[in-house]
């Protein structure tokens, strides 16, 4: 069994950037937990005296709160895709690939490699072809787009989530999966 993880090569600029929004997601988090807390304190005046008026100053707190709590959902999106990484397993005939979310490993799409229907080197890709029309709307399982080891794997069966259906991968790599993977398509060439 081969295995690779693929992770973005260069993170000194990404891993600053994804500190800094983290922190402003927490503390937009903060501010909002403090900013409804103390909103709800003063519209508890309102409770004995006036229950309309309480609920409309709760109603007034939800739609004040919401934009802050949008935007920071919304911050987990770029913070989510900085921190990405794949993991690659060859196991026999049997390659996988498997997404890290957070700290979990999740499965993601697999396929025999008897199945594959055309192997060739993103280097060795001619514009205006075949192959590259076929890159560009690949499922792209690589972090680094100027890696040596990308490749355009197509298959004529993938398993993704839970349908298999023909696909294409570009997928970025190294020395020892490479050469099991373009052996097995050589030997199916021939």
């Amino acid at each position: 069994m081969l295995e690779q993880a693929v992770a973005r090569r260069d993170n000194t600029r990404e891993h600053r950037w994804r500190r800094i929004m983290r922190t402003a997601q927490v503390l937009l988090f903060i501010l909002l937990v403090l900013g409804e807390v103390f909103g709800l304190t003063l519209a508890g005046v309102y409770w004995d005296y006036d229950r309309a008026a309480f609920w409309a100053c709760c109603a007034q707190l939800a739609l004040l709160g919401f934009p802050a709590l949008a935007f920071a959902l919304i911050l987990q999106l770029p913070i989510h895709r900085m921190g990405m990484e794949y993991d690659y397993q060859l196991q026999g005939q049997s390659f996988s690939a498997y997404r890290f979310l957070g700290s979990r490993r999740k499965w993601y799409l697999s396929f025999n490699l008897q199945n594959m229907t055309g192997f060739w080197e993103l280097s060795d890709i001619q514009p205006e072809s075949r192959e590259e029309g076929l890159s560009r709307r690949a499922v792209d399982l690589s972090l680094n787009r100027d890696a040596e080891g990308l490749v355009l794997v197509e298959t004529a069966s993938c398993l993704i989530g839970r349908r298999e259906r023909p696909a294409c991968l570009l997928l970025e790599l190294n020395q020892p999966i490479y050469q099991a993977i373009s052996r097995e398509w050589q030997r199916m060439a021939r």
